[in-house]
């Protein structure tokens, strides 16, 4: 549960960010570089959010076979 808010607010800043390059409200390199590190974020917490996922689902099964 906490990932997904976790991954929904690196989301929003990673939009508010990319808004205010926009706008030339912030320095081009410090975007590029914040941006990369949130492409780099979003993937590893969308995997652990799978695999918690993957957990439940899988005690599912063992409960109903013990």
């Amino acid at each position: 549960m906490y990932s997904s808010m976790i991954e929904g607010a690196i989301i929003v800043f990673g939009l508010i960010i990319a808004m205010l390059s926009i706008l030339n409200l912030v320095d081009k390199d410090l975007v590029r570089d914040l941006l990369t590190i949130i492409s780099i974020l979003l993937p590893l917490i969308y995997s652990y959010r799978r695999r918690e996922d993957f957990r439940k689902f899988k005690s599912l099964f063992s409960k109903r076979t013990s």
